[in-house]
């Protein structure tokens, strides 16, 4: 394609599908009996999208539909709806739309809810904002719900860069993931280990950890 040439969407006209698939990284098997359904791929109408899968032996569900289309030299997604679900823990169901300008240069809104069995209801946002000469692409997550608030800016670029060096350190130390804000969890339970007053600040406003505060001021010797 012509570098000036305007951008397009591939056309899928039978849609995809695919049964009894694997991602693996290595000899660890990360998604298993993976099903993937999609339709049909056309500017200006819906793209219904369906997983299936099993992660540690947990099955889990997502649906997505969205439309998309090519406006100017950007590319649009309306009518977002997506459906994420894990057997007998968690649901979330969030709506909005996004469009895509090429890099950094991105924004969404979406919106909804966020369901745990064992604790109720959470209204959750996301809301990803472009980058620019001042700031990387970020995204503001918020949730709120019993015994659960957070108000978040994570730099997802930079969190993907810190995620990948968490799981492969390569000798390396660790650095504190990126991000500001501030969570509070009454309760939280993440890969079998349970946390209870869970409490996290991030960024400016947050105090001196211990051996970081201000050099004291040296005594003035008396006469």
């Amino acid at each position: 394609q012509p570098e000036n040439a305007a951008p397009n969407i591939p056309r899928i006209d039978t849609g995809v599908e695919i049964t009894h698939g694997s991602v693996v990284r290595g000899n660890e098997v990360l998604l298993d009996n993976l099903s993937l359904r999609a339709g049909s791929l056309v500017s200006g109408q819906p793209f219904p999208l369906n997983v299936t899968a099993t992660a540690a032996g947990v099955p889990w569900w997502l649906q997505l539909s969205a439309t998309p289309r090519i406006k100017g030299n950007t590319l649009q997604l309306d009518n977002i709806s997506l459906h994420l679900s894990q057997a007998g823990n968690m649901t979330m169901a969030l709506n909005g739309r996004a469009h895509w300008h090429g890099a950094a240069d991105a924004a969404a809104s979406l919106a909804g809810t966020f369901n745990r069995a064992a604790a109720g209801q959470y209204d959750i946002s996301l809301v990803l904002t472009p980058a620019n000469q001042n700031n990387p692409l970020l995204l503001v997550l918020k949730l709120d719900g019993p015994g659960s608030h957070a108000n978040l800016r994570l730099p997802p670029l930079a969190l993907a860069r810190w995620w990948g060096q968490l799981v492969d350190p390569q000798g390396q130390p660790l650095a504190v993931p990126p991000g500001s804000g501030r969570a509070q969890f009454d309760t939280i339970d993440v890969g079998g280990v349970h946390i209870e007053g869970l409490t996290m600040q991030a960024g400016d406003g947050v105090p001196a950890a211990v051996g970081t505060s201000a050099t004291p001021a040296v005594p003035v010797a008396s006469k």
